[in-house]
């Protein structure tokens, strides 16, 4: 069994997380790309007639998602770079 490499850049992680949302559902994927793109939460409900406490619902597992899955390996990141100074 092949042992997975860790990132060892930020510009790594970010290929890795962009790697996760390419699998997700069209509608997720839209949805935390403009958010964390700078919407707020308030405009993507204007905007698509969704209400804000759906978008919340929405966003918040996604959020969960990447942090649970990337978290070792962004800490490992800021070891190595805290390490470094």
């Amino acid at each position: 069994m092949l042992k997975e490499e860790k990132p060892n850049t930020m510009s790594e992680i970010e290929d890795k997380i962009n790697e996760e949302i390419e699998t997700w559902n069209m509608f997720d994927k839209y949805l935390f790309l403009v958010y964390h793109r700078g919407a707020s939460m308030r405009e993507i409900s204007i905007g698509s007639n969704i209400g804000i406490n759906k978008i919340f619902r929405y966003l918040k597992p996604l959020q969960s998602k990447i942090a649970v899955k990337f978290n070792i390996d962004y800490q490992k990141y800021r070891s190595k770079k805290f390490k470094n100074k």
